[in-house]
């Protein structure tokens, strides 16, 4: 008797082994996730701590705009960040817009953030080029050297570096350090960048050229399927002919008409007048002109408004980003067929028509609000 209760004491305590074992083991690389109505792919990302392109990846989504209610999706383990020991800690200042901070040294890594201009970081490391830096919300990310300006010389290199072309990335780059240079240097960095900078521009512009002439031969054919009949007068814009959007009740007709006139107006921080618009001085002009007040502000004018369902957004609609920083930080006018007329950036030419199933803004996208 003695030996059996010795023998069952042994087994108990075998299988409570086992339990704890399998529950210190490491959870599955993935798991799923059952879409809900209304649920976007962006809410999804930021709950599991991904990007939306991650779970795109791994589902092997072709069109992230049209997902069924009702899926179930694979989502994928989060990739791991490379973090070094400390050997510095400098301050720095972002020199650049849109300046990419990855997980791990080099431009093939997964994008973790964003930045403007003048924020300030870190810096705590060097490898290869690239900087190992604390962000504002305390976590660590990688930056390109060149990119990381000291706070003293900030103000005048701010300028060198936005008129410097970028590297590729996933080439290996020595960091120019264009904060420490005197000032014969710099000028002689500027006329050099100078020639690249234009051959860069010509390239973008033939290639802006020939994607409006196929999106306008699109609309031509497609605009008015279903018994819709949309506007028939073109706008001429650089020798070519953009149809405008048929859009839903005069003040929004009012509103596309006027923001599609305004293409190529130049971006200026702060700007809320013909001469140049940021992008929620763009949106309140529009609308303030017609009695319909805007603060100048995107997360205010986030705030303000009905929300509307993707599905049902109707021209002159605003629509809003998260662009630079966490929270809403861009808006603009949405034209219809999936595209939206926004004030972009000083890089990227101010006033310009954009798609919202571009990679960028259909990561980026947070909602839309109807101005009554």
């Amino acid at each position: 008797m003695k030996r059996m209760e010795l023998r069952l004491a042994h087994s108990c305590i075998a299988v409570v082994a086992v339990l704890v074992a399998q529950a210190s083991l490491p959870a599955e690389a993935s798991q799923t996730h059952t879409l809900k109505p209304g649920e976007t792919l962006s809410a999804i990302a930021r709950k599991y701590g991904l990007l939306p392109q991650d779970i795109i990846a791994a589902n092997h989504i072709t069109d992230p705009a049209n997902i069924r209610d009702g899926k179930v999706l694979t989502i994928p383990a989060a990739p791991k960040s490379v973090k070094i020991a400390n050997t510095m800690k400098q301050a720095r200042i972002i020199g650049g817009d849109r300046v990419k901070v990855r997980i791990a040294p080099g431009g093939e890594s997964r994008l973790l953030d964003m930045f403007d201009k003048g924020v300030h970081v870190t810096l705590t490391a060097h490898k290869e080029g690239w900087g190992q830096i604390t962000l504002p919300d305390g976590k660590s990310g990688w930056v390109r050297e060149d990119l990381l300006l000291a706070p003293k010389t900030a103000g005048a290199a701010i300028q060198v570096a936005q008129k410097t072309p970028k590297p590729t990335e996933h080439k290996a780059t020595k960091p120019i350090a264009i904060a420490h240079r005197a000032e014969e240097t710099r000028e002689k960095v500027r006329k050099a960048a100078r020639g690249r900078q234009m051959e860069t521009t010509r390239r973008t512009a033939q290639k802006h050229r020939k994607r409006e002439v196929e999106v306008a031969r699109h609309h031509r054919k497609e605009w008015s399927k279903g018994g819709k009949q949309y506007a028939s007068a073109y706008r001429s814009y650089g020798g070519r002919h953009i149809p405008e959007a048929q859009v839903g009740g005069k003040v929004s007709n009012d509103v596309i008409r006027e923001a599609l006139s305004y293409r190529g107006t130049p971006y200026r921080s702060g700007g809320g007048a013909r001469g140049g618009f940021d992008c929620s001085g763009f949106t309140s002009y529009l609308y303030n002109k017609r009695g319909k007040g805007l603060p100048h502000s995107a997360a205010g004018q986030f705030q303000t408004g009905a929300k509307v369902a993707h599905s049902e957004m109707k021209a002159g609609d605003l629509v809003f980003f998260e662009t630079v920083r966490k929270g809403i930080s861009h808006v603009g006018v949405y034209v219809g067929d999936g595209k939206f007329v926004h004030s972009s950036s000083r890089r990227s030419g101010g006033v310009r028509v954009d798609s919202l199933n571009s990679g960028y803004y259909s990561q980026a996208f947070r909602g839309a609000r109807r101005v009554r």
